[in-house]
């Protein structure tokens, strides 16, 4: 049986959790990249250069969290109980909240995070009943559902661009995990709405994932049986950091650090996702997709040229 809603319908419990572990793993890691039992020298420098070109640690963690003047869960619910499907401008209001809390100290920042998580939390139980609802966003018309869940790839994005982990002793292991499950998620709500009648298919394969997506017209649904589809496979946090752009996928490519499977399959699914420029982890993707077929095609023109050396 398809099913229409991918993982919010599927596994609307399993999103939650999910959502969850990754809010108390940021959460923690924040805490402990501030606390007076650290190493002073090892401590969170909020005006310090992030992993984020020209923005600062601050910048960055001020990314995610329920935010006075940003769009929080319960913005979402109300509008998708009034079916308002308007995406909000999210970069004007990210904008915003980075000049208005530009001064914000890790107090302030774990409280907005804080109130995130506790807002999915609060909002589970009625989750069965309008996680299905239409909004408006970064990745086009989706379930609220949907919505939530992609809420884990920001939340990964947030962390390693600020350099949390790297400065605690949290084990964030299971981060990477959640981030990829969701990204193939948001894939396939995306591709889901892409012009045309084709099918699109993905999947991600590492040691501690192993999740694919197929995506029509309308629909797409999620698959632990990737036998049969195009797929990136590797370490997860190497997976992580190139699909989020933190790693260079013609480097690892190189390398041999990564493998892929059917090219012609992952462009198919690169320009399906061109019509949500914000999806979180899509630029990655693209630009994995892109080199593997410069590198083919690179590939291809020098065996052509050799042959013809040969012969001559």
């Amino acid at each position: 049986m398809e099913i229409r809603y991918g993982r919010a319908q599927a596994d609307l419990e399993g999103l939650i959790t999910d959502i969850l572990q990754a809010w108390d793993i940021a959460i923690a890691a924040l805490v402990s990249a501030d606390s007076t039992d650290c190493d002073p020298n090892a401590r969170i420098d909020l005006d310090a250069p992030s992993r984020r070109r020209g923005s600062t640690v601050r910048d960055v963690l001020l990314g995610i969290g329920e935010w006075r003047h940003g769009v929080n869960l319960a913005d979402r619910r109300e509008a998708a109980a009034r079916a308002d499907t308007t995406p909000p401008p999210q970069r004007l209001i990210d904008a915003e909240i980075t000049q208005r809390y530009a001064g914000a100290d890790i107090e302030r920042i774990a409280a907005a995070w804080n109130a995130a998580r506790d807002a999915i939390e609060a909002w589970a139980p009625h989750a069965p009943d309008e996680a299905g609802a239409p909004i408006g966003g970064p990745l086009g018309v989706v379930p609220l559902g949907t919505m939530v869940g992609a809420g884990a790839v920001a939340i990964q994005r947030t962390v390693n661009d600020s350099g949390l982990i790297s400065d605690t002793g949290i084990d964030a292991s299971p981060l990477s995990r959640i981030a990829l499950h969701s990204l193939i998620d948001s894939v396939g709500a995306v591709c889901a709405q892409a012009p045309g009648d084709g099918d699109y298919r993905l999947a991600i394969t590492t040691p501690d994932i192993e999740i694919g997506v197929c995506a029509s017209p309308g629909a797409w649904h999620l698959s632990t049986d990737v036998s049969d589809l195009p797929r990136l496979i590797g370490p997860t946090e190497m997976v992580w950091q190139i699909t989020s752009g933190a790693r260079s996928p013609v480097t690892a490519l190189a390398r041999r650090e990564i493998e892929v499977v059917d090219i012609g399959g992952l462009m198919h699914v690169a320009r399906g996702l061109t019509i949500a420029p914000d999806l979180p982890g899509g630029e990655g993707l693209r630009a994995v997709f892109t080199a593997v077929d410069g590198m083919t095609s690179t590939a291809s023109k020098l065996g052509s040229l050799l042959a013809r050396l040969r012969r001559d």
